[in-house]
């Protein structure tokens, strides 16, 4: 396994340690660069909580099935943001290989989100150069390849807690196994911390909230709400 201890811990404990034991990385740590990027790009693995002010939640739906969740798109934005300095593009550009072309992957659940997601990087200005270097993808499209960073955006924040096909552990430890150095998790913490805590996005947000309550360095949980600075 080439992603870097922390996530494969994440990876083995929330997906393979009942079946085959502990998966073994062999690599402790990243790169040092990555440990100067800005937050939340400062720790291996981030979840940021999405969960809307709002109780109705942030999700949406065009048509039957085609959730999307503009809250997450402006989170993911903010967070791409801070990768777009030219020392940041320098060096993302140079991990590129034949084998692995776009050093950052965004992996969302559902095509409507994918598609919100390219409209709203395609229209920053900012993000012209940082464009090529993404890989914008849905779960199902995604297997086999692997990136340094992966952005996973969850989609889902309704008041009935209903996961949809997220309640599907392959499909999870797909999109999270994608991470080789850098794991972004965009999703609504109150849809897994209670209610479906026993799914497999439940194991891996109880997994994440245990490292963070020990204060284990290289994981941490942000606000979302904080970030985007608004009540909405």
């Amino acid at each position: 396994y080439r992603m870097v201890e922390p996530i494969g811990e994440l990876v083995s404990e929330c997906f393979y340690a009942q079946d085959i034991g502990k998966l073994h990385s062999s690599r402790k740590v990243s790169p040092d660069w990555y440990s100067e990027l800005p937050s939340p790009w400062n720790k291996t693995v981030t979840w940021i909580d999405s969960s809307s002010p709002n109780e109705a939640g942030a999700e949406e739906q065009k048509g039957n099935g085609r959730y999307y969740n503009q809250r997450e798109v402006r989170l993911l934005l903010e967070a791409l943001q801070s990768l777009s300095s030219d020392d940041c593009i320098a060096q993302l550009e140079q991990t590129i290989t034949t084998e692995q072309p776009y050093p950052i992957g965004i992996i969302t659940m559902y095509r409507q989100q994918k598609e919100e997601i390219d409209n709203a990087i395609s229209r920053a200005e900012w993000a012209a150069l940082l464009r090529g270097l993404i890989k914008i993808d849905t779960v199902d499209s995604y297997q086999g390849q692997e990136n340094k960073i992966i952005i996973l955006s969850l989609v889902r924040d309704n008041p009935n807690k209903l996961q949809g096909f997220l309640r599907d552990a392959p499909r999870i430890n797909v999109a999270i196994s994608r991470a080789q150095e850098r794991l972004l998790i965009l999703g609504a913490r109150r849809m897994w911390s209670k209610t479906n805590n026993d799914s497999a996005l439940g194991n891996v947000h109880e997994f994440i909230s245990k490292q963070v309550a020990v204060d284990e360095p290289n994981y941490q949980i942000l606000c979302g709400q904080s970030l985007l600075g608004d009540n909405n």
